[in-house]
């Protein structure tokens, strides 16, 4: 992410296209109007307000664009209320089509991304919850389609500022159209578990979350909820915009799966027994490792959840209230 104001946009065009082209076709381009103001001007850039640099923004993407359009006749020119470029010669030409991210989060930079950019690129240290990340593809998409784009189209990026766990990106991915995570950590050990761990458990979440349910479970899905303020299943849930895909099913509500025998104890991880009630009346949390194909759900009756396809499915046998269940098990 590079404030634009540190850098003349025909120079800063040059550099991107060279480093493209150094790297084989792996440089992408996130461009933002400079949010640490004091220190921009520190630096002997102009001091804008935040109306002039998103103006110069605007400016700045036409003078990249056409300083990589190498087939127009002529140099740029570009005569501009905060830049002017007279005669500049064009080139050289990005490796690849490169695309401008934009980091973007007030309403006038999130409509410019949706009628100039290639890419969202936030960050979600600024965000309370996930859920306001909706908001923002929201305005984006209607920005694209009044400007007859594909809000398709618009690349949808995501900064970290701490490692998260798998499931809660690729909720990410699947709700809100999240294509690409990019950890901002300075701990090596860090950044290579995000490479070796984490974006591979990713990848096959979201590709378990975009195929269909099973259908043994679909007469569970079709079940009435457990109490009255259940939400909808993921399965059936519209997704938020065009980029994004069905729902995640990363964690069903407790009634998708069939309930255990009375007394139920999730053997794979007898640690939970010396945690109190759960939540909504269920004797014992949920299994989080109910995609190993145990599913400990709320005490009941009822049989063991089919295993994931692939994988031998996982004998559990009920034991009585109060009792231990035989190691082994």
């Amino acid at each position: 992410m590079h404030p634009l104001p540190l850098r003349p946009p025909a120079m800063l065009a040059q550099a991107a296209a060279s480093l493209d082209i150094l790297s084989h076709g792996r440089f992408e381009l996130a461009l933002g109007t400079g949010g640490y103001r004091d220190a921009i001007a520190s630096m002997g850039a102009p001091r804008l307000t935040p109306g002039q640099a998103v103006d110069a923004l605007e400016e700045g993407i036409a003078i990249i664009r056409a300083a990589w359009d190498t087939d127009a006749p002529g140099g740029i020119r570009h005569l501009g209320e905060r830049y002017r470029v007279e005669g500049a010669p064009r080139g050289p030409r990005p490796a690849h089509d490169m695309g401008i991210w934009l980091g973007a989060y007030q309403p006038r930079m999130l409509r410019m991304t949706g009628r100039l950019a290639d890419g969202w690129l936030p960050s979600l240290s600024r965000y309370r919850s996930f859920a306001e990340l909706g908001a923002g593809n929201a305005v984006i998409d209607e920005a694209a389609a009044e400007a007859g784009r594909s809000p398709a189209g618009i690349r949808r990026l995501l900064n970290l500022d701490r490692e998260r766990e798998p499931w809660q990106l690729a909720e990410l991915a699947l709700e809100h159209g999240v294509s690409g995570f990019i950890l901002m950590a300075r701990d090596v050990r860090a950044i290579e578990r995000f490479a070796a761990e984490t974006a591979p458990a990713v990848r096959e979440l979201v590709a378990a979350g975009r195929s269909p349910p099973p259908p043994d479970l679909l007469p569970h899905l079709n079940a009435t909820p457990h109490h009255s303020n259940a939400t909808p299943h993921r399965w059936n849930a519209a997704p938020h915009h065009p980029s994004a895909t069905p729902r995640s099913k990363l964690r069903p509500p407790p009634n998708a799966l069939p309930p255990q025998p009375e007394g139920h104890r999730c053997p794979q991880n007898r640690e939970r027994r010396r945690r109190p009630r759960g939540r909504e009346g269920r004797r014992w949390p949920p299994c989080r490792r109910r995609t190993t194909g145990c599913g400990s759900a709320p005490s009941g009756s009822g049989t063991n959840p089919p295993a994931p396809p692939g994988r031998p499915p996982t004998r559990i046998a009920a034991t009585p209230p109060g009792s231990r269940p035989p190691d082994g098990t």
